[in-house]
């Protein structure tokens, strides 16, 4: 039998270290790289691995037998230079690597793999499809499956070690059951004396502050972005820094209704796209949201039609607002797939 446990995230990622080594240790993990890639990232998922037919019922039922705790099924493609950093820090690590291996088995699939797979229930289908019915739009997706087939977390993007650490201590004591994600890791957050106090205001990209959401949005032809962050946060920081101060990611933002929001917040009251009155920390937690710094896209109609809960990389960011403004969701549901689309029409134009 097989053990296999999908992890679905945008790139999530917590720095706990000093401020002196933050940008080192961003850098190291290669989440903000300068400039472009010169060579194509290939993905080797590593031995350790689970050599599995992608039985996933079968594989549970071996996890089971082995008194593993489940399985991790890591949605990964080829040049996810994310899912690379992933590999070779976190699951690297020599903590979270012997207890991953004790308690889980890791199984690692390519997004856009036509090779057929068993779901846990024994759905039969194969990986392209899977992946998509779990909504894994970018990579790598991370799902955690228990032993009795419950899917138990889904998480999109890059974990640095301290953070995944967390994030298993969440899965083995059960807590999924009695607490959000989102407020355990809120509990572990390490302020830093780097970080502002306050929100940082970008009035050149999100103008005047906007309460009504829903009226802004009745008759506006542009889609709607929100930024959620909050004060004493390093990861937004990095955002600030590292992403919306870069004129490629700076450019696309007049094709958006902008708006910034302080998660922390609990008193201001805002109306939704839905007409209904929250406070931002309210619509942050009904969203579900987990990260410090995270990104929700609606259409000119106030759906939700993406998300980016995560450490959020200047390539990421810039190819998201692309899928969103081309409206390529109506098209594809997954944004890399989008992607790989738009360059082989445009490698023929």
């Amino acid at each position: 039998m097989k053990t296999c446990f999908h992890m679905i995230t945008s790139t999530l990622i917590f720095c706990l270290l000093d401020t002196g080594a933050m940008a080192e240790t961003m850098d190291r993990y290669q989440i903000y790289p300068d400039g472009k890639a010169t060579t194509k990232t290939h993905i080797k998922f590593p031995a350790w691995f689970k050599q599995t037919f992608f039985n996933l019922q079968e594989d549970l039922a071996e996890a089971r037998q082995h008194g593993k705790r489940g399985v991790i099924v890591m949605l990964s493609q080829e040049s996810c230079s994310t899912c690379k950093a992933f590999l070779k820090t976190t699951f690297s690590d020599p903590v979270v690597l012997p207890r991953v291996m004790a308690n889980y088995d890791v199984i690692g699939m390519d997004i856009f793999s036509e090779l057929e797979v068993v779901e846990p229930d024994g759905t039969p289908t194969v990986v392209k499809d899977f992946a998509e019915k779990e909504s894994a739009r970018l990579t790598p997706t991370i799902l955690f499956f228990g032993v009795d087939d419950d899917l138990k977390l889904k998480i999109v993007g890059f974990y640095p070690p301290e953070k995944f650490q967390h994030v298993l201590d969440y899965i083995d004591r059960k807590l999924y059951s009695k607490i959000s994600l989102r407020d355990y890791l809120r509990d572990k957050r390490i302020p830093s004396t780097a970080a502002t106090k306050e929100i940082t205001q970008d009035v050149a990209l999100f103008g005047a502050p906007t309460y009504d959401l829903a009226a802004a949005q009745r008759g506006e032809k542009r889609p709607m972005l929100v930024v959620f962050e909050r004060p004493d946060c390093n990861p937004c920081r990095r955002f600030h820094e590292r992403v919306l101060a870069l004129p490629e990611v700076r450019k696309s933002f007049p094709k958006f209704r902008a708006i910034q929001l302080d998660a922390s917040d609990n008193n201001t009251k805002i109306v939704i796209p839905d007409g209904r009155q929250l406070t931002p920390q309210q619509w942050y937690g009904e969203l579900q949201l987990s990260y410090d710094v995270a990104v929700v896209f609606f259409d000119e109609d106030g759906h939700e039609v993406m998300r980016l809960d995560a450490e959020i990389g200047k390539y990421r960011m810039a190819y998201t607002m692309d899928y969103v403004v081309d409206k390529g969701y109506l098209d594809e549901k997954q944004v890399l797939r989008w992607r790989k689309n738009q360059a082989m029409q445009q490698a023929t134009e």
